[in-house]
């Protein structure tokens, strides 16, 4: 039976602290979580951050330290995302591949990682990477330029850069997938889930 907890900015704390299924945290750790969701300030001075070890002057609500690409929740949220990607992809009866090696290499020749996501037969019976980059408007302090929804399109170019072209000239094509910590989609993800909904449907 769950109790009710007291009522914070944003909704309330709900989840049950059940240890099994990892659903628990130590005192530093709520303690700090707590803090950052009442916007309370974590540093009185500018620390290292625990995970890449750079130093945000400022940075006194530990904006880039919930968000560090170095931490390992960013890391975890990307990995959520990608199996549920790929899970919703094999109930759909959508052919696709997981890290699949399509044999990328940079400009020196070196060999580029695997493609996230391969879907098969995907545009016009031509197959398709799928990259997943997970971003976080908050890894980097004086937010004095946020737009919201940037990170993501900011994401995406980055991505189609540096394996589009790549893809197209080894006659696969090229979708990304990039999506932020704050629940942020590009418009082209949000396309793409729409049409693995009418896929699913027909």
């Amino acid at each position: 039976m769950s109790r009710r907890r007291p009522r914070t900015p944003g909704g309330t704390v709900a989840t049950v602290p059940i240890a099994r299924l990892g659903q628990t945290m130590n005192g530093r750790t709520y303690h700090s979580v707590l803090s950052y969701r009442l916007v309370v300030s974590l540093f009185s001075v500018s620390k290292p951050c625990p995970a890449c070890s750079r130093v945000f002057p400022g940075d006194i609500f530990g904006d880039h330290v919930v968000s560090c690409a170095g931490s390992v929740g960013i890391k975890h949220q990307h990995n959520l995302v990608y199996d549920t990607l790929l899970d919703i992809c094999y109930r759909s009866g959508i052919s696709a591949g997981r890290e699949v090696d399509i044999g990328l290499v940079d400009g020196h020749g070196g060999p580029l990682r695997p493609t996230d996501l391969l879907l098969y037969s995907w545009d016009r019976g031509r197959d398709v990477c799928v990259d997943l980059t997970g971003s976080s408007p908050l890894t980097q302090t004086g937010m004095t330029r946020f737009v919201p929804g940037r990170v993501v399109v900011d994401a995406a170019q980055r991505k189609c850069v540096k394996y589009r072209d790549l893809c197209m000239a080894t006659g696969y094509g090229f979708l990304f997938f990039t999506f932020s910590s704050l629940g942020e989609l590009d418009t082209d993800v949000v396309a793409l889930l729409k049409r693995i909904l009418k896929f699913s449907m027909s």
